[in-house]
C-alpha cells in the first residue's frame, strides 16, 4: 500500500475530477493505470474537458475513451485543445474508478475568452488574407510517446532487473525490484538511448526516477536529442 492511486466505491458513473483553477487549452492527457492489481477497471473510462463542475463535469465535452491499459502503463490522449477548467476522468455505469496518476497539458487562457457577454459586444477581427494564412498554417500533429516503439540500449548494465528496455515499457513504476527501471555500472559518462527508428520532432521527454532509493543519481542527468549514434549519443544536441 504506497498511497499513490485513487479508488471509488463500487457506484453509479464513478468519476474523478481536479479544478485547474482557471481555463486551460488543453492539448492532451496523460492517465497512470494501477499496477499492482485490477488494471481492466479502467477499462471504458472516458475523458471530459469543460466549464462545468455539475456532477464532477461527467456531461463536460468528451475528449476520449480509455479502451484498455496494461496494468501500470501511461498513456497519453490527445483532445485537440479543448477548453474548460475541469478535466474529469469518468466510467459510464455501476462501475469502481481507480488510477494513479493523470497529467494535463496545455495553455492558460485570458479570462476574457470566455466571457459571452464581451463575445457579444466586440466586433469580429477581420479575415487575415490568403497569403498570410498560408504562411501561418502548420500540419495538424498527434503527440504521443514515440519511446515505446523505439529499440533501447545503455552503456553497461548492473543485473538483469536494470536491462535498458526497462525504460520504455510503459510502465512508471519507481521501484527497482518490479522491473520497470534501468541501472548501469558505476562507470565514466553512462548513458541510455532509445532509437527511435526514424526521425521525430521532439517536443518533450518525460522522466520517472526511481523511487525505492538513491534517487540523488539523476542529479546532472542530461537529455541530449539528435541523429548520431556514437557512444550512445551523448554529444547530440
Amino acid at each position: 500500500m504506497r498511497g499513490s492511486c485513487t479508488h471509488t466505491e463500487l457506484e453509479f458513473n464513478p468519476w474523478w475530477t481536479v479544478d485547474l483553477g482557471a481555463e486551460f487549452r488543453v492539448s492532451r492527457v496523460s492517465i497512470t493505470n494501477r499496477g499492482d492489481c485490477c488494471a481492466r477497471r479502467i477499462n471504458g473510462a472516458e475523458i471530459r474537458i469543460g466549464s462545468s463542475p455539475v456532477k464532477g463535469g461527467i456531461t463536460n465535452p468528451w475528449c476520449a475513451t480509455i479502451r484498455s491499459l496494461a496494468p501500470g502503463a501511461t498513456a497519453i490522449f490527445d483532445c485537440g485543445e479543448l477548453q474548460g477548467r475541469y478535466v474529469t476522468i469518468t466510467i459510464p455505469g455501476i462501475r469502481i474508478l481507480s488510477l494513479c496518476e493523470v497529467e494535463v497539458f496545455g495553455e492558460k487562457l485570458p479570462s476574457s475568452v470566455f466571457s459571452p457577454i464581451e463575445q457579444w459586444e466586440k466586433p469580429r477581427e477581420p479575415k487575415q488574407p490568403w497569403e498570410e494564412a498560408k504562411e501561418n498554417w502548420q500540419p495538424y500533429t498527434t503527440v504521443y510517446n514515440a519511446a515505446l516503439e523505439g529499440k533501447a540500449f545503455q552503456s553497461s548494465i548492473f543485473d538483469d532487473l536494470g536491462s535498458a528496455e526497462h525504460a520504455n515499457d510503459g510502465s512508471t513504476s519507481a521501484d527497482y525490484l518490479r522491473g520497470h527501471c534501468t541501472h548501469t555500472q558505476e562507470e565514466a559518462n553512462p548513458w541510455w538511448t532509445v532509437d527511435l527508428r526514424e526521425r521525430f520532432d521532439v517536443s518533450s521527454v518525460v522522466i520517472t526516477n526511481r523511487g525505492d532509493c538513491c534517487a540523488e543519481r539523476i542529479n546532472g542527468a542530461e537529455i541530449r536529442v539528435g541523429d548520431s549514434d556514437d557512444e550512445g549519443g551523448i554529444r547530440n544536441p
